[in-house]
């Protein structure tokens, strides 16, 4: 299983390579591509390394496992409680997925569930003992750790959005910070912010930004009435792992009230998306009228409800899914596609009368045109040295966390 994971990982890792422009060929045949793609997948990986963690990791452990959470903040039974707490609240990718999908009220709600100021104090462990003493400002976490002081800190700062959910007002934070220091290192900086966000919490922009012992994740997502946009980068020191730009433009992309109020009436104009791997290879996704595919989706759907799907059925979905969906693959930001993807819908009668449907992903190079169902394509003995590295990689982490 966990190789057969790690395989899907190979394939997806290279299905994001694409030109955002037209493509104009390749150079290389589909072998020479297999060895090019596994070449840039083991450099990224080589540049995680699961020891840059170490500190942070002992950090952690060390306050939850052997000095616990004060018993002042989680109460004598809450100890695993607050920690899932904390971490909730300290999720901005969660929160920024919840918004790329259109749910800023669902975002909202997340973060009013994790209002930081009901944790405020400052606590200092002394001889054994948690010292608590006031704070309107801030909640921190003062403890030694290997001879050197580390401080947890988290606080709310700017005027709050008021906002309706469920029936009941929240007052969502503008801003919130938190950090974790090992005297004067700082190992951990956090910033989440929230604007623009209207009374009932549909719209708005959520931005975060998180610094992790030398590495970087930001992400901006904006959600009007017309679309989503959404930017998100990685980063170890200078070297740029992961760039990513995505939007989809429609009409009435968000409506009034949350979406469990009311039934979504709106429309998908154009979708694109592109990625970017250590500036060494590109893809892009692109639909000029993504609604003409949900529209397409929904006839072909609607024709066939009260009859068994066919060969016709099954071309009519190919068609539709290339002709509005497409996806082209690149390296090194040249105009040059390497290959494109090619989507195939295939109907089978298991039994009489009875149908099963699902779809194919072929990758079709641009040298030869020769198409290659992605999971014959990126199998475990052409890419056997990649998975190599990423099941060390994943061992290590797991030794770690």
């Amino acid at each position: 299983m966990k190789k057969q994971f790690l395989v899907v990982a190979v394939a997806l890792f290279a299905l994001l390579s694409c030109d955002p422009k037209s493509p104009e060929g390749s150079e290389l045949t589909p072998d020479e591509n297999k060895a090019k793609m596994e070449e840039i997948a083991i450099e990224f990986a080589n540049l995680i390394d699961p020891d840059d963690f170490t500190e942070l990791t002992d950090v952690v452990d060390y306050l939850i496992n052997d000095i616990e959470l004060p018993e002042a903040l989680v109460g004598e039974d809450n100890h695993d409680d607050v920690i899932d707490y904390l971490s909730g609240a300290a999720s901005p990718l969660f929160v920024g997925k919840l918004a790329l999908l259109g749910k800023i009220n669902a975002a909202a709600t997340r973060a009013a569930d994790y209002t930081v100021d009901e944790f405020y104090g400052v606590y200092t462990y002394e001889d054994g003992e948690w010292i608590e003493t006031e704070s309107d400002s801030e909640f921190k976490l003062v403890y030694p750790f290997n001879g050197e002081t580390a401080t947890i800190v988290a606080s709310a700062t700017g005027t709050a959005h008021e906002v309706e959910i469920d029936g009941e007002t929240h007052a969502i934070p503008a801003t919130v910070t938190a950090s974790v220091s090992l005297g004067s290192a700082k190992l951990v900086d956090v910033s989440i912010g929230v604007t623009g966000v209207n009374s009932k919490a549909t719209v708005g922009q959520v931005t975060t930004s998180v610094a992790v012992c030398g590495y970087t994740f930001n992400t901006t997502i904006n959600v009007t009435a017309g679309g989503v946009t959404a930017a998100v980068d990685v980063k170890k020191g200078d070297t740029m792992l992961l760039d990513v730009d995505a939007s989809a433009s429609g009409s009435n992309f968000v409506p009034e009230a949350p979406y469990e109020d009311e039934e979504w009436n709106g429309t998908i104009g154009a979708l694109n998306g592109t990625v970017s791997i250590m500036d060494k290879a590109w893809a892009k996704i692109s639909s000029t009228n993504f609604q003409n595919f949900i529209d397409g989706l929904n006839d072909l759907e609607e024709e066939y409800d009260s009859k068994s799907v066919d060969d016709e059925y099954a071309d009519r979905y190919t068609e539709l899914f290339n002709d509005n969906i497409v996806i082209f693959m690149n390296y090194d930001g040249s105009n040059d596609a390497i290959a494109y993807h090619e989507y195939k819908q295939i109907v089978d009668e298991y039994e009489s009368g009875n149908f099963d449907t699902w779809g194919e992903s072929y990758i079709v190079f641009m040298s030869d045109g020769s198409p290659f169902l992605l999971d014959e394509f990126f199998n475990e003995d052409d890419f056997s040295e990649l998975i190599d590295v990423l099941e060390d990689l994943a061992d290590e982490f797991d030794s770690k966390f």
